[in-house]
């Protein structure tokens, strides 16, 4: 099964990324990966290191003449402020960290020990990992999206654009990542007001992923559930504090034949009226657009990972080569299943 873990500290030598069980076969742009890297840093309101940290990826294995081979991935990111042993230690632990919790849980007395790796620098691992499976997905034609919908009180409107790639242009030319170009200024105003008081301020995150074949993810254990393991992914994002999928918590206010995306059969397909489950019903993918909203632009690589992971444990990761023949083969499944009906 896809899967990843990251080691490294805030100010350690470099933080590390290791994906196992991705399928051999498939070209990687380590030039994508840098890209989505720099987006990470970039996001206004940052911290000034940020803008002094290079992100450079470094893939030191798994990859022969620029293919996957089907062995482990590690890739590395150097920390340009790599001074760990020379930072004094500290015994004040910041509320809304990990310090406090995490000093007594290891019983140690400098909350730096805690903080090196509970420190959001950790997501640059985490961004690689997840624009290393964007490109996965990208092989079968899904693609993932992220932009800012709210900053403190500041919103912004949604994604009406048939194309992500559109989307995505008009993401990526906004300083704050929305795509109301009439609702930028105030959320820099807000995040400007903010720093100016010594204070910060939240935000959310609206994620779509379009394209994502239905069958995904499992109803038989909630441990497959395709939701929860996204909920779960994102949730352990730093300061993420609630996730939602389709209509989310608004649904609270609908009654149930509201709620529910009515199905209808049109020309040998289902359309709905509606997408309030957020593309995922009973924990398994439905075809409709997946929709999640948390906070932080990290999410959306996150999510392609889940996604990503979802699609390798259906279809197979030993190779793309099997992954794309067994996608082709239930492709056709599915549109003889709807003819029947």
């Amino acid at each position: 099964m896809l899967s990843y873990l990251t080691a490294g500290e805030s100010h350690g030598k470099s933080l590390i990324a290791l994906i196992e069980d991705f399928p051999a076969g498939l070209k990687i742009d380590i030039g994508g990966i840098e890209r989505d890297l720099i987006l990470r840093s970039k996001a206004y309101g940052r911290s000034a290191r940020q803008e002094k940290e290079k992100n450079r990826a470094k893939i030191l294995s798994g990859l022969r003449r620029g293919l996957t081979i089907g062995s482990p991935i590690v890739i590395q990111i150097d920390n340009a402020f790599s001074d760990i042993d020379e930072i004094e230690p500290s015994a004040v632990p910041r509320p809304g960290h990990a310090e406090f919790a995490g000093a007594l849980k290891y019983l140690t007395k400098d909350v730096r020990d805690i903080s090196e790796r509970a420190s959001a620098r950790e997501t640059a691992a985490r961004v690689a990992a997840g624009s290393l499976a964007k490109q996965l997905l990208k092989e079968f034609g899904i693609d993932v999206l992220g932009y800012v919908i709210q900053i403190g009180t500041v919103t912004s409107r949604r994604c009406t654009l048939d194309s992500i790639e559109a989307a995505r242009r008009a993401r990526d030319a906004s300083p704050v990542y929305a795509l109301d170009i009439s609702a930028e200024a105030q959320m820099a105003g807000a995040i400007n007001s903010a720093s100016a008081s010594g204070d910060s301020v939240g935000g959310v995150v609206e994620l779509i992923s379009r394209a994502v074949v239905p069958g995904l993810g499992s109803h038989t254990q909630w441990t497959r559930k395709l939701d929860g393991r996204i909920a779960v992914a994102l949730m352990s994002v730093q300061a993420v504090k609630g996730v939602e999928f389709g209509a989310g918590f608004s649904a609270a206010t609908l009654t149930g034949s509201q709620y529910v995306d009515e199905m209808r059969i049109e020309g040998g397909a289902v359309t709905r009226t509606s997408n309030n489950a957020g593309g995922i019903e009973g924990g398994i993918s439905n075809g409709e657009d997946i929709i999640v909203r948390c906070a932080a632009i990290i999410c959306e690589c996150v999510l392609s990972f889940e996604i990503a992971s979802a699609l390798c444990e259906k279809f197979g990761s030993d190779s793309i080569e099997e992954m794309r023949s067994n996608w082709r083969t239930y492709l056709k499944a599915i549109r003889r299943f709807w003819k029947k009906v």
